[in-house]
């Protein structure tokens, strides 16, 4: 699994994160067992954002009103220039 380091000092976050709120009940009935088998298969793959604390923590390291040469590192600028489409 990648990594990429939110901003300069930031945390140091896989690619992809596991979305929780359906491990909640918060829409239906939910399977412990399948949960708890979800989030081990998650971390096995080397998924380590899974929960509101961590989105709380890349919020404090990284405020959102940050402008982007501060919020994110070289290499992500890189990558988002990468990413631009012509006009």
């Amino acid at each position: 699994m990648k990594t990429i380091r939110l901003g300069k000092n930031g945390p140091v976050i896989s690619q992809f994160g596991l979305g929780c709120t359906a491990m909640s009940d918060m829409y239906g009935p939910s399977d412990e067992l399948e949960s708890i088998t979800t989030i081990h298969a998650a971390l096995d793959a080397g998924i380590n954002m899974l929960s509101a604390e961590d989105l709380a923590q890349i919020e404090s390291a990284i405020p959102a009103d940050a402008v982007a040469d501060a919020r994110y590192g070289e290499e992500q600028m890189r990558w988002l220039d990468s990413e631009k489409r012509p006009q």
